[in-house]
């Protein structure tokens, strides 16, 4: 197994233990916990998808093939954590809050930086960079 699934794990469960240790912090500030916990899993199984997508493609000799790997990998990120969170809006109706919505967003950008650090730092290595 690579070295980030076990570094995505140990994301997931930080994120996780800090909702839980936080929660009264969190509702004080109108942010659902059952849905960071949903938005938290969520994230890191698309973010397992998406850096496997991402690894195929470094490694792959035609260059087409490199950016369209990389292109869908991002926009099924973008896509499926968007409708999820329009809906969690939906659901929730007028009960909804947008410090939920931004807690999302900012758990979106940290995965995203920790899988796109994984992908540069491989790609580097792969090119004979150093």
């Amino acid at each position: 197994m690579d070295n980030f699934y076990f570094r995505l794990i140990a994301l997931f469960c930080a994120v996780n233990g800090i909702g839980i240790v936080f929660s009264h912090a969190l509702e004080s500030l109108g942010i659902d916990d059952l849905a960071g916990a949903l938005g938290n899993l969520l994230l890191a199984i698309i973010t397992a998808i998406s850096y496997y997508l991402g690894k195929k493609a470094i490694y792959h000799p035609k260059h087409q093939v490199f950016s369209r790997r990389l292109y869908l990998s991002t926009f099924l990120k973008i896509f499926i954590y968007g409708v999820a969170m329009a809906g969690y809006a939906f659901m929730r109706g007028a009960d909804f809050t947008r410090n939920t919505i931004l807690m999302l967003l900012l758990l979106y950008i940290v995965y995203s930086i920790i899988e796109t650090w994984a992908l540069a730092k491989m790609a580097r290595s792969s090119s004979g960079h150093q």
